[in-house]
């Protein structure tokens, strides 16, 4: 007997290769906005989510010339918390047919200015996300209910014109929307845990009371970045102080009813002394039609569904 092995006989010899499984998601996971010719297209996740998020947040075009979003799936998710009041925990779905995506990052000083023709903000870079805007001013005063019609020569309100040169139907999300992307499946405190870890979230212990540029902290599991902590963001609806636990109508369905002067803002800004502000359950209000003297806390991004 040899020292090789041979296979028997009976047993054909072949010639094998192995070829390393890339995963290539929907082919659909992101979509992304051309801020230069205003078309849209459509990237699946190549690799990993790690790799998109590489690709997405290293590459400057897509926090100035283009818009990136990440496809929220349909199913049910569990959104709220035990230690807000207002928002308990609950069960909430994405309704089968339908799916919508978010923006990985709040609107940028850049991106503003390309859509609008003018800065929204002052003393910022150009991946700052874009403050000193009002609920009125990016959606022409539309009721909270209502979609907002394209229009690309109003040069005065931004969802108007961004619809009006892309075709679509964008608009700030509802907070129920927000949230589940911002939670990415998670149902702790926060989207990373139960307690404030620095590596993900702008916060009074780590410098918070700065406006940092988007994308300086590390995405939650879909992806998306700095959801909670550094600046609050605007909703699509009008505040109402009851617990949203009880709201009945459907997660592309913004509150309609409660205090009409006033609209939900989430997120939390970065300086804020009580850290259950930053986290993904929390709900805070300010006036429609003005920031006031606030303006500098408060920002956007930019959702769309799909049906």
């Amino acid at each position: 007997m040899s020292g090789q092995w041979e296979p028997p006989f009976n047993i054909r010899k072949l010639n094998c290769t192995m070829t390393p499984y890339v995963y290539r998601g929907g082919q659909d996971d992101y979509m992304i906005v051309d801020l230069t010719d205003w078309t849209v297209t459509f990237e699946g996740i190549v690799g990993s989510q790690e790799d998109a998020n590489n690709k997405y947040n290293t590459n400057s075009v897509y926090k100035t010339s283009k818009m990136v979003f990440r496809k929220v799936e349909p199913g049910e998710y569990t959104i709220g918390h035990s230690s807000v009041s207002n928002n308990t925990q609950h069960k909430v779905s994405v309704p089968e047919g339908t799916c919508y995506y978010m923006g990985i990052f709040c609107v940028t000083v850049s991106q503003y200015a390309r859509i609008m023709g003018t800065a929204a903000s002052s003393a910022m870079t150009p991946v700052t996300a874009a403050t000193f805007s009002s609920w009125n001013v990016l959606r022409n005063s539309t009721g909270a209910g209502a979609a907002v019609s394209g229009d690309k020569s109003n040069t005065a309100n931004f969802f108007v014109r961004f619809n009006g040169l892309t075709g679509k139907s964008f608009d700030l999300p509802t907070e129920e929307m927000w949230e589940i992307a911002a939670r990415a499946g998670a149902t702790t405190k926060f989207s990373f845990g139960d307690t404030i870890l620095s590596d993900y979230i702008w916060y009074n212990g780590n410098g918070g009371a700065t406006l940092h540029d988007v994308g300086t902290k590390k995405p939650n599991k879909w992806g998306l970045y700095e959801m909670e902590g550094m600046i609050w963001e605007y909703m699509r609806d009008v505040y109402n102080s009851a617990n949203i636990a009880t709201k009945t109508t459907g997660i592309y369905t913004p509150q309609a009813t409660g205090d009409a002067s006033y609209r939900t803002l989430k997120a939390g800004f970065g300086d804020e002394t009580d850290t259950l502000k930053n986290s993904a359950s929390y709900r805070h209000s300010d006036l429609a039609s003005s920031p006031g003297a606030n303006g500098a806390r408060r920002s956007f991004r930019v959702a769309i569904v799909v049906q």
